[in-house]
């Protein structure tokens, strides 16, 4: 019998339902949550294998060698970043009007006068900057992925 040094799904499952330094019981909102999660990623997964069928199969024989790693690394990153939604105690909005209420917020703070002039007195400024131009860099990192090219697009003349 081989013993695979990759970590698998069941192990994965391991490590998420595994209590850290804790000696009282997980509460059950957290642990439904947990549940729904790890649901939502296993038919997520098998949506996905379902979808991808022949065509994934096919790009997985011509990554040769580099399959393995790759999907190891993406288990990975997918494992820590559960664990970080889980220490975060992150969560989706479940209704609509959280949404509506944190866009019309921002809209009302980016026509609003008074908010910019808050932002230049109390130093906020920079931080709103940087944020923008990381949107920015963002936006154009995708027009840059979308054209295929660094500058322009390519004409056939």
């Amino acid at each position: 019998m081989r013993v695979s040094a990759r970590p698998t799904i069941a192990s994965f499952r391991q490590i998420i339902s595994r209590r850290f330094a804790s000696t009282e019981a997980q509460n059950p909102q957290v642990k439904a949550a947990v549940e729904s999660a790890t649901k939502a990623y296993d038919n997520a997964l098998g949506s996905a294998k379902r979808v991808a069928g022949p065509i994934g199969e096919r790009v997985g024989s011509m990554m040769g060698g580099y399959k393995d790693p790759i999907v190891y690394n993406f288990k990975v990153l997918a494992s820590l970043a559960r664990q970080v939604y889980i220490a975060e105690k992150m969560a989706p909005p479940t209704n609509l009007s959280a949404y509506v209420n944190s866009y019309a917020n921002i809209w009302s703070n980016a026509v609003s006068p008074n908010f910019w002039k808050g932002l230049a007195q109390n130093g906020q400024w920079a931080k709103v900057g940087v944020v923008g131009l990381e949107a920015y860099g963002i936006f154009k990192i995708g027009e840059i992925i979308g054209r295929r090219n660094l500058v322009g697009y390519k004409l056939q003349e």
